[in-house]
């Protein structure tokens, strides 16, 4: 049977799921998922999560942009153990109803969180509707050698 999911107006399903391990690195830690959905090819944000399992200061920004110029910001917060967006449970930023945030060609989807004094594990879960080829995920850390993993990375 031919791949159907193709043509498929309303997109395929991908879930994206990675961790950036504690390291113990001291000093200002900036952890991160980028995703790219590449030339040609679309992403639609469904909904994600990203959770600091450390005790650290926190700050968490979810941001769509263009390569160099931010879009728009679904949240920027601080201090809490779970981010859940668009619809945040955890920050005043709300989605209005209906709301779509579509990624397309080199634009970028980028979670983002910071501590203060030490590296702190960070899960990072997407679930994107993904139109075209599968988009480019990168986790990261600014400091020390971080060991990154990736959990779940595939359509469903």
């Amino acid at each position: 049977m031919p791949n159907q999911s193709a043509s498929w107006v309303g997109g395929r399903t991908y879930v994206f799921q990675g961790t950036v391990l504690l390291d113990g690195t001291a000093g200002t830690h900036i952890a991160s998922l980028t995703v790219v959905p590449g030339a040609g090819n679309e992403l639609e944000l469904v909904y994600g999560q990203m959770t600091n399992a450390g005790s650290a200061t926190l700050g968490v920004d979810v941001l769509i942009d263009d390569g160099a110029n931010t879009v728009t910001e679904l949240v920027a917060a601080s201090t809490a153990a779970t981010y859940r967006f668009p619809q945040s449970l955890s920050s005043a930023i709300q989605a209005g109803p209906g709301a779509r945030y579509l990624i397309s060609g080199t634009m970028r989807l980028r979670l983002i969180a910071q501590t203060s004094t030490v590296s702190v594990t960070q899960i990072f879960a997407v679930v994107l509707r993904v139109w075209g080829d599968s988009p480019t995920f990168t986790l990261a850390d600014s400091v020390g050698s971080p060991t990154l993993t990736t959990n779940t990375s595939g359509f469903f």
